[in-house]
């Protein structure tokens, strides 16, 4: 047998047969009658292009364990085993259940955590429809008695044929196999991949994904060492697995590093930055993936400047990874001066670590997982040291005795001209931005585009990325759409970003609240759409004119992958498979940007995704639209997580004006956000106090009380004025500070300016209000605040 990712016949036959062997699963949900084996080969037979059609015998004898023993057979054998390492199983089991597919839906994954917080009983299904972007499709549902899916299943899967149908004419197999591969997610992520056991919480094609990327690697791993019967195969002690690790570090510090030069100009950078970053985490992967000739499945988890490549443990694979790493960091470091980095390790492991059982108690992927993210952390406090040190010894090619008299303005970093403003890179990180605005695709090349505005990435063996709104007829390997789940016939898949700004459109429309068309220099330079400078958007603020910063993870997120999926009691089994790890990993993403993104641009238009991704966010926007769209993320992530206690998020906002320093409202933010983690964490931190999500919501809603009344009083409709409320807040520090003279106080001040007028409104309810503020006075810093900041008359 010989080598390589598309020159030879039976590695594309085995990668085709096991990305789909358990599609007959999806057929039997209409109704078929025959094995999900039988009906892979017969979908493989009359959809799949002729040339790879002799996949078709693999699939239909997957299950015949009896051929493990036997002669030939290899390639049948490589994908028995790795399906049951992805299912995390040491044999085979029957799996034909076709009555209860019908019946049973898949189980949110985000329902089985369990870190020991009491949870619901509740199981949560996934609808059974195609992967889109609004909340009937993307949220589970409280499974509600005996459900009958064959008429979804018909629906969807007659959807999944049609679409794998248009691509019947493509004749290169990598691009025919990663078009295939975003049909699947598109179809199957909400379809169970077994229904014969108690929970069927791992979704079909994750299943599928990590069953061809187990199967890619043992596939190199045993051609390199040439043995192929059935034991060697099936052996689960020897490491045949690398799972490489990539961590980008820095991305903070690189994306908001940027003075303020130019109106709109540090928004426009920083999108174009955050964008960069999200390229940089698309392109080593796909140049390792390259490098080690593996297809696209084996990066099994990327998100949030992360990235886990499977791997076949191989000397040639171990030679390839270090002198890749090696060349990608000294790019790193002569690009970016060492401001952003990637640290990239791998651990071996065996079969072992893919498997899961009642005694197994060092087993499960999650440790495999724990050993890999300890190693990335160690591996940050020797950033660059392949490039920097060698044979002990300083490499003093990197030092520079360069004399520098002018640095770019924005980065204040690379040298520039005398008169320029800003260096070349800059420069372009402001083109970008306003190609973004507009962009429908995302190209990948290796050869670079006939266009001139293209990300450029390594300088030993290039990789492009072009950012367009209509496609030329450069050579790109790999198109996907931006953004946009309905794949036409020039795209091979697609890509979710977060990536909304406030865009102004026109230049009458957008500037009602700044009145300042004539003399605003955004609006008289270039065209439109244009990004909106941070000065439109904290111009859209009510009352005090304030840009918010909001800044959000998940709590204990290490700790859900290490420990969530572990098992419950003594007599269950571990639950941490390799598909379940990756599919957990894929949806928590999918929040963070597709609905992230979602809400933003439908809900909260004024305000501006710096990023979102993986399990984290900061968002910038007009601060009471901030404080709002906090709200809606921590109540829609508790309805995406089945509301399971044991998966929360903090977060913590911070307040500036509009031209303080980007990088420093986010280190505040940042502050804000570890206020929040202490304790009992699932809080939020706002006018530096902490509250519980719970009690910020009824916190927020007295503010808004406040705020009416404070409206009213203007029209002399309520008795409650705003040298009343400063008032207030003078009582709340009293209470903070553990001065209990604020309760006579505030009792005297509400019997005197209140109880005592008669305004014609509804007093009783007010002054029951005002009382029971008393017992918690130290949390109405918030109300209090955020009712004076929106009646704060600024001009604009």
């Amino acid at each position: 047998m010989n080598n390589g990712m598309g020159d030879n016949k039976d590695y594309e036959k085995l990668m085709l047969a096991a990305v789909v062997h358990d599609v007959g699963k999806f057929w039997q949900g209409t109704g078929e009658k025959r094995t999900h084996q039988e009906l892979g080969a017969k979908f493989l037979r009359k959809h799949i292009p002729e040339q790879w059609q002799d996949a078709a015998g693999i699939i239909s004898m997957h299950h015949e364990t009896g051929k493990l023993g036997s002669g030939g057979y290899e390639l049948l054998k490589i994908l028995m085993v790795s399906d049951w390492l992805s299912s995390g199983e040491r044999d085979d089991r029957d799996e034909d259940d076709l009555g209860k597919r019908i019946n049973e839906p898949l189980i949110s994954i985000f329902s089985e955590i369990n870190l020991g917080i009491d949870q619901q009983n509740n199981k949560w299904r996934i609808p059974l429809t195609t992967l889109s972007l609004d909340e009937n499709s993307l949220f589970p549902k409280i499974e509600d008695g005996k459900v009958d899916l064959k008429s979804d299943y018909r629906n969807l899967w007659n959807k999944f044929i049609g679409e794998v149908d248009t691509i019947k004419g493509i004749s290169d197999f990598n691009k025919y196999f990663n078009s295939l591969y975003y049909i699947l997610q598109k179809y199957a992520w909400c379809i169970p991949s077994a229904v014969y056991k108690n929970t069927p919480d791992i979704s079909l094609f994750d299943h599928l994904k990590t069953t061809c990327a187990i199967s890619a690697c043992l596939y190199k791993f045993h051609d390199s060492i040439n043995q192929w019967d059935g034991k060697s195969i099936n052996d689960r002690n020897t490491q045949k697995f690398l799972l490489i690790g990539g961590d980008i570090s820095g991305i903070q510090k690189y994306i908001y590093d940027i003075a303020s030069v130019g109106v709109g100009g540090v928004a426009k950078r920083l999108r174009a930055r955050s964008f960069y970053i999200s390229m940089i985490s698309e392109v080593v992967p796909q140049r390792l993936l390259d490098g080690l000739n593996l297809p696209s499945v084996c990066n099994i988890i990327s998100s949030g400047g992360r990235f886990f490549i499977i791997a076949p443990n191989t000397e040639a694979t171990r030679d390839k990874f270090i002198n890749i790493k090696k060349n990608v960091s000294e790019w790193l470091l002569n690009e970016f001066q060492g401001n952003l980095s990637l640290n990239l390790e791998y651990i071996e492991f065996s079969g072992k670590g893919l498997e899961i059982e009642k005694s197994g108690d060092d087993l499960g992927f999650s440790r495999v997982f724990d050993r890999i993210s300890d190693k990335l952390d160690s591996a940050k406090l020797h950033k660059f040291n392949e490039n920097l040190v060698s044979e002990n010894k300083w490499n003093d090619s990197f030092l520079s005795d360069i004399e520098i008299n002018n640095v770019c303005k924005s980065c204040v970093k690379i040298p520039v001209n005398e008169n320029q403003e800003l260096c070349k890179k800059c420069e372009f990180d402001a083109k970008i931005g306003n190609s973004l605005l507009d962009a429908k695709y995302i190209a990948f090349s290796k050869i670079k585009p006939k266009h001139q505005d293209c990300l450029s990435f390594f300088s030993d063996v290039p990789y492009y990325v072009s950012v367009r709104n209509k496609l030329d007829d450069s050579d790109y390997y790999l198109i996907l759409r931006l953004n946009n789940l309905d794949l036409d016939r020039k795209a091979d898949g697609f890509k979710i970003i977060a990536n909304y700004v406030y865009q102004l459109k026109d230049r009458n429309t957008q500037c009602a609240t700044c009145q300042k068309i004539d003399d605003c220099s955004l609006i008289q330079e270039g065209s439109f759409p244009k990004t909106a400078s941070f000065d439109c958007v904290v111009r859209l603020s009510e009352g005090k004119s304030l840009l918010g910063i909001l800044k959000a993870d998940v709590d204990n997120l290490g700790l859900i992958f290490s420990m969530g999926l572990k098992k419950n009691n003594k007599d269950d089994s571990d639950r941490d498979t390799i598909s379940r790890v990756t599919m957990l990993s894929r949806m928590l993403d999918l929040f963070f940007t597709g609905w992230i993104h979602h809400v933003v641009e439908t809900l909260y238009p004024h305000c501006y995704i710096v990023y979102s991704g993986g399990d984290d966010l900061l968002i910038a926007g007009p601060w009471n639209e901030i404080i709002e769209l906090s709200k809606k993320i921590n109540q829609d992530f508790r309805s995406y997580t089945c509301n399971n206690q044991n998966i929360t998020l903090s977060a913590g906002i911070f307040l500036s004006k509009s031209k303080f320093p980007i990088a420093r409202s986010s280190n505040l933010a940042d502050e804000e956000l570890e206020k929040s983690k202490k304790g009992d964490k699932n809080q939020i931190t706002l006018f530096n106090k902490t509250v519980q999500w719970q009690k910020f919501s009824e916190l927020i809603d007295y503010g808004n009380f406040l705020d009416a009344e404070l409206k009213k009083n203007k029209n002399g409709e309520s008795p409650i004025n705003s040298s009343f409320v400063n008032r207030l807040l003078k009582y709340c520090r009293m209470a903070e500070e553990g001065d209990i003279m604020y309760l006579s106080r505030i009792k005297y001040d509400i019997g005197r300016n209140i109880i005592n007028k008669n305004m014609g409104t509804n007093e009783n309810e007010i002054i029951r209000r005002l009382l029971k503020m008393r017992d918690e006075m130290s949390d109405m810093i918030i109300p209090v605040s955020y009712a004076l900041y929106k009646n704060r008359e600024e001009k604009k």
